[in-house]
């Protein structure tokens, strides 16, 4: 590879020297045309750290003068195309390559190939049995498979399969106790308490109960103390996001030991539907098509004129409460998260009674697909 750099007159036109490799053509104005000539040159044979070699090259321009100079990229040398190796010996997998998804598809094919279809798209399958791709190397056809192989092909199981199951939950076993779990990956947390110490204190001052998880805490503000989340003082709510914090860190530490990549035992059958596609989109009162769930309460509470007060004393603005929240910075420049103590009791009772009243009544005006059905007369 080869680095140029020209001096050239002012005002003369020249055309980039084409060669092998890189060109860099440095132009310097104000200078002589006798006065042209190579000011540096850096050969070799391995790729450039081109950081490096302007950081060189300026350094160079600069003891031969004080010269204005542009830079300017003139080619790319042709890059020969790595040789292809032998399909009896393939490449050591890597995960998510394109050589790894052949190994498992050869694999699949000749070992299960009833997972064929839960692993590979139509698509896919046929450009591997268009290209024919066989190995006779492969490390997944001999046994017993190594730990790092087991791992990387239940990687690659799980994130292929969840790429095709969208919308379902997804099937963990407890490595120690053998229960399982329909849920989602980032919930199987909760369950590593039940087998290690991770306690979870109570937030409530002067109350000395622990609990296992931060679920069971919500339980235990709730039946003991009367209170939810919604509830809590800032500085309850406060330290149980610190619990939930703390207990996520300290129990995503035993992970492997108990829910293990190779852990995951497929995906639920039956798709979990969010309330979006259950609810209808159409409103019943005014026609009105909307598609999301968040803006259809929104739109309720529009039918129903549910409005509530800004809970700054002497504001007369009302709305619910995300438009109040809005109001909160935009005319007093506070977030809800620097409320004082009353007012922020007084917006969380706000969004409780906002929710029970919509909740009650949003079937009205969006019902679920499967009511609408039912009301539907049987020809």
């Amino acid at each position: 590879m080869v680095l140029l750099c020209h001096r050239t007159p002012e005002g003369v036109s020249q055309k980039p020297r084409r060669g092998e490799g890189f060109g860099v053509q440095a132009v310097e104005h104000g200078v002589d045309e006798e006065e042209r000539n190579v000011v540096h040159v850096f050969t070799t044979g391995e790729k450039i750290d081109w950081g490096a070699s302007f950081v060189s090259l300026l350094s160079s321009l600069t003891m031969c003068g004080p010269f204005p100079f542009v830079c300017t990229i003139l080619a790319r040398a042709p890059v020969e195309p790595a040789p292809k190796e032998s399909m009896a010996s393939p490449p050591e997998p890597s995960e998510h390559s394109m050589a790894f998804e052949a190994l498992v598809y050869n694999y699949l094919r000749e070992k299960k190939p009833k997972l064929l279809t839960d692993m590979f798209d139509e698509e896919s399958r046929q450009e591997f049995e268009k290209n024919n791709y066989l190995c006779e190397d492969n490390p997944l056809l001999s046994s017993p498979w190594s730990d790092a192989l087991l791992k990387k092909y239940a990687r690659f199981r799980y994130d292929r399969m969840k790429e095709r199951n969208e919308g379902r939950l997804e099937v963990w076993e407890c490595l120690k106790c053998k229960t399982r779990f329909t849920t989602h990956e980032s919930h199987l947390t909760r369950h590593i308490g039940a087998h290690e110490d991770l306690p979870c204190p109570c937030v409530v001052e002067d109350c000395e109960e622990s609990c296992k998880c931060p679920s069971s805490l919500i339980s235990h503000l709730k039946d003991k103390h009367g209170l939810r989340t919604d509830t809590l003082s800032r500085p309850e709510l406060a330290r149980l996001k610190q619990v939930e914090s703390e207990f996520a860190k300290n129990a995503e530490v035993f992970r492997e030991k108990y829910f293990p990549i190779g852990a995951f035992i497929g995906f639920n059958t039956i798709k979990r539907l969010d309330t979006q596609e259950m609810e209808d989109p159409v409103c019943r009162e005014c026609c009105e098509i909307i598609n999301s769930a968040t803006t259809r309460r929104r739109h309720v509470a529009g039918h129903l004129k549910l409005s509530y007060p800004c809970v700054f004393e002497g504001c007369e603005c009302k709305g619910v409460p995300c438009t109040l929240a809005a109001h909160f910075t935009k005319k007093h420049f506070t977030k809800v998260s620097d409320l004082d103590e009353d007012q922020l009791v007084e917006y969380k009772r706000i969004k409780l009674d906002f929710a029970n009243v919509v909740k009650k009544e949003v079937s009205k005006y969006f019902p679920h697909r499967d009511q609408i059905r039912e009301e539907e007369p049987s020809i």
